[in-house]
């Protein structure tokens, strides 16, 4: 069972990596519903937009009908297993991954739509962490750094003082918070 979480009180929060004794604790502000709805909407206001496993597969399609290899019929069924073990919620075969991973790497260099979702989405998630941040951690404990959030939000220079790492966690945590199970946000 999920822990309830109330947005009036700070969430504490430690990345799973660290050894016990040498970790720091991060404090985080629980979102309001409000709240999430300012978030969503910085994202929107600097243009983020994340491109569905659904667009890049799309993409992937696109670039095979482009580039017509010879072994097309095994990529377009690589692809298809990808999907359904995604759809399944089971491990796709190791021959799909490595005949997909391959076409994305040469859609990646020849293929500008594709190389531009990916790094769309890689920027995506970067950003999402940044304004993450920004707005809901108010401060560490046990660190060798301290945050100083001003007002409702940390500045980028404390935000630089994050490990990289670290902030991709937050986020994710974050992301959790924002998105509590059915049962949690009952509570």
């Amino acid at each position: 069972m999920a822990m309830p979480v109330s947005p009036t009180i700070l969430h504490r929060f430690t990345p799973s990596y660290y050894e016990e004794g040498k970790s720091p604790t991060y404090l985080l502000k629980v979102p309001t519903l409000i709240e999430r709805a300012a978030y969503n909407r910085e994202l929107q206001t600097l243009g983020i937009s994340y491109p569905s496993d659904e667009t890049l597969n799309g993409l992937l399609r696109d670039g095979l009908d482009l580039f017509n290899p010879d072994n097309r019929a095994d990529l377009e069924d690589a692809l298809t297993a990808l999907e359904a073990a995604k759809a399944e919620k089971t491990e796709p075969p190791e021959d799909a991954i490595t005949l997909v991973t391959d076409l994305e790497a040469l859609l990646r260099q020849h293929y500008q739509p594709f190389a531009e979702a990916l790094a769309q989405r890689a920027y995506a998630v970067e950003v999402r962490q940044i304004v993450a941040c920004r707005m809901f951690l108010r401060g560490v404990e046990n660190a060798p750094f301290t945050l100083k959030p001003s007002g409702t939000t940390l500045a980028d220079a404390d935000l630089m003082k994050l490990p990289e790492l670290d902030r991709l966690m937050i986020a994710v945590e974050l992301n959790r918070l924002m998105n509590p199970e059915p049962e949690t946000e009952k509570n």
